[in-house]
């Protein structure tokens, strides 16, 4: 449990979400297991290319989730011999080295609850009256 804390702590999340996210990862493991099998781990020039894909997406304020970020990887690796090994340790030494958990940017999509677009007109309109 000491590791969740701590990823916890450096991912500035709550443990409840890195469970959750370790839950997700897990699942895409066991649906993809084949395409997981032992293999390498991506070399510089791969991460790069992913690297810049991660941060592309975020030019174009498009979420990078945990399953776009293992797809993308997974289909990165696909051209290496033997394959492509791919672990959630690999994915936040990933992250780590590229410096792309930092909070200045939102590195994983949390979609909104469905009725803040109602609260947030509803608010808006509220406050409008509150000025007529």
């Amino acid at each position: 449990a000491l590791p969740i804390y701590q990823a916890a702590e450096h991912f500035r999340n709550p443990p409840r979400r890195i469970r959750r996210w370790l839950r997700r990862f897990q699942t895409f493991q066991e649906e993809n297991l084949e395409s997981l099998s032992e293999g390498k781990y991506l070399g510089a020039e791969a991460e790069e290319k992913l690297a810049e894909w991660v941060l592309t997406q975020r030019e174009q304020q498009q979420p990078v989730t945990e399953e776009t970020l293992f797809q993308k990887a997974t289909k990165i690796g696909r051209s290496l011999e033997g394959g492509f090994k791919i672990s959630y340790e690999w994915a936040v030494r990933f992250m780590l080295r590229h410096n792309l958990s930092t909070h200045s940017k939102v590195a994983v999509a949390h979609p909104l609850p469905k009725d803040t677009e109602e609260n947030a007109q509803s608010f808006i309109k509220s406050v409008q009256i509150g000025r007529a």
